[in-house]
């Protein structure tokens, strides 16, 4: 859903929707941000600081799934012909939100990050699971 807000003149400014969605580690189930529903007091601050709370980026997989922070998506890229042959390859990675945006760390075991143009990459990605679910990613 986005919203157009008029901002004087003919400048519009496009505003993406914001939803969430928590891992509840007890049930060992994911709850749908349309589900949550938090105390009528509790301070924002304690809310967005409580691990397990996954913000939805604002952009899809190539399959059209939402892709929410603490997702681990696949990134399919054919190889060009060379030498030694041709064909697809597979890298995984979380994605993060740091430094004000969003970013991949590789899931890997070097400690390499991406900060790809996202909107541009989305649809050559799956989502493959989360951190949560996923022990074996």
């Amino acid at each position: 859903m986005l919203r157009v807000i008029k901002i004087s003149g003919s400048r519009r400014l496009r505003m993406r929707e914001l939803k969430f969605r928590m891992w509840n580690e007890e049930e060992k189930e994911m709850i749908d941000g349309d589900a949550l529903a938090f105390e009528e007091y509790a301070p924002l601050s304690h809310l967005l600081t409580q691990k397990g709370i996954m913000q939805f980026t604002g952009y899809k997989d190539g399959h059209g799934k939402e892709i929410y922070e603490g997702d681990i998506v696949q990134r399919i890229d054919d190889m060009p012909f060379t030498s030694q042959g041709g064909g697809k390859s597979y890298s995984s990675w979380e994605v993060k939100f740091e430094y004000g945006g969003w970013s991949f760390k590789s899931t890997e075991k070097s400690p390499a990050y991406s900060y790809p143009s996202f909107y541009s990459n989305t649809k050559y990605m799956e989502v493959i699971g989360n951190i949560y679910e996923e022990d074996n990613l």
